[in-house]
């Protein structure tokens, strides 16, 4: 064990996920503690300074980055009332160097760094505990992942999918395997569906392919995510394969037209603006369901290819499909509730329901209410549009 520690007490051994994990509770000076650039937390951060390359990855600037989070400000505020940092620090050593690096509590290191740096002499020594040199980088991970996948301080999702992206990679590599029996080992040690991990996995997948920039995989993740719903995969793989589009419909025709035209349009910013709100400014996930719907119910083509084109915006995608008949779910479950209320044995059953259940009365009866008020509402409207055909 190596003298930078000072041990306390014997060795604690236990099982993570099956794998066995030992640790010492002992004490540390401060300098000697490195930051962990694998940590889901400031992982995106780096790789974006990484893309811009105007700065090296070293502890001063992954302290500086840590110091921009708002965990930091809350972390300190709590340290700072308490006097000292209560959670020791997960510490392990480098498979590759000497170094000594946190796993668990970045955070908390870079407030004790800010604090020892402005003479509180109290944060020169750290508790932690120290896993032993011949515990697994796997068993590590999985130790930590535990943290925050189902403990309190949990990872924001884009960085949980980034973690299990590098797990599953980690584990092809590792094991020579296939991606399906990576899925399930990840899952496996981690206590998740394996359904779980190839969304994940799946999603970080499409946006490295995509070279989509980190800060914009970052912030932008769920609009991402809604392109990769079940319900846009038709759509999809019919407009992403050039063998499916008509002759002389579009110019320029390349693999994945589809997914490149709303990527664009994402990353672009103008009509796409929110992934969900009222109005026709950027209800991204309305717009991207009548869209999908207009070809899957409809077998329209039209408004995508003039979306494809740059003829339709979004917006006016997403009306044309409607105007041929996407989206007219609120008909359907009218309709829907007509056929069960007018079906006679439905009428039997709540003839028969009544003797046990009186109030099912009021029930119908706030039915035939709201359904008279939007008779009037309806009747109403036909009358303004005849009084203003006169005019």
């Amino acid at each position: 064990m190596t003298k930078l520690f000072k041990i306390n007490g014997n060795k604690i051994s236990k099982k993570i996920n099956g794998h066995p994990l030992s640790y010492h509770v002992a004490k540390v000076k401060i300098n000697h503690l490195n930051f962990w650039k694998g940590n889901p937390r400031i992982y995106t951060r780096l790789r974006i300074i990484e893309e811009r390359g105007d700065k090296d990855i070293n502890k001063e600037t992954i302290f500086n980055e840590l110091r921009k989070m708002p965990e930091f400000n809350k972390l300190l505020g709590e340290v700072k009332q308490n006097g000292s940092i209560y959670d020791p620090l997960w510490v392990g050593k480098d498979i590759n160097s000497d170094d000594y690096i946190v796993y668990e509590g970045n955070t908390r290191l870079a407030v004790a760094m800010l604090l020892f740096r402005n003479h509180e002499k109290n944060f020169e020594e750290l508790d932690v505990h120290l896993y032993t040199d011949d515990t697994s980088l796997r068993a590590i991970t999985n130790h930590v992942i535990g943290f925050h996948i189902k403990g309190k301080a949990k990872w924001q999702s884009f960085e949980a999918h980034g973690m299990f992206y590098r797990e599953v990679i980690n584990k092809i590599d590792e094991f020579e395997i296939s991606k399906r029996d990576a899925f399930k080992l990840v899952a496996e040690e981690n206590s998740m569906k394996s359904s779980e991990i190839e969304k994940a996995f799946e999603l970080i997948s499409f946006l490295e392919k995509n070279k989509i920039p980190m800060v914009s995989q970052k912030n932008q993740i769920s609009y991402f995510q809604e392109l990769l719903r079940p319900l846009h995969k038709k759509t999809r793989a019919f407009f992403n394969n050039p063998g499916n589009i008509e002759m002389g419909m579009l110019e320029n025709v390349t693999e994945d037209l589809f997914d490149k035209k709303i990527i664009q349009l994402i990353l672009d910013g103008k009509e796409v603006k929110r992934v969900s709100a009222a109005g026709v400014d950027g209800a991204f996930r309305d717009h991207l369901t009548l869209i999908s719907k207009g070809f899957n119910e409809q077998g329209s083509k039209e408004h995508i290819y003039k979306l494809l084109s740059g003829e339709y915006s979004i917006q006016t995608a997403a009306a044309v499909a409607q105007e041929g008949g996407a989206g007219d779910s609120d008909f359907k479950n009218i309709k829907d509730f007509s056929d069960l209320i007018n079906d006679r044995k439905t009428k039997e059953k709540i003839m028969l329901a009544k003797k046990k259940y009186p109030e099912i009365d009021n029930f119908l009866l706030d039915i035939v209410k709201a359904i008279k008020e939007i008779r009037i509402d309806l009747s109403s409207l036909k009358e303004k549009s005849k009084k203003l055909a006169k005019k």
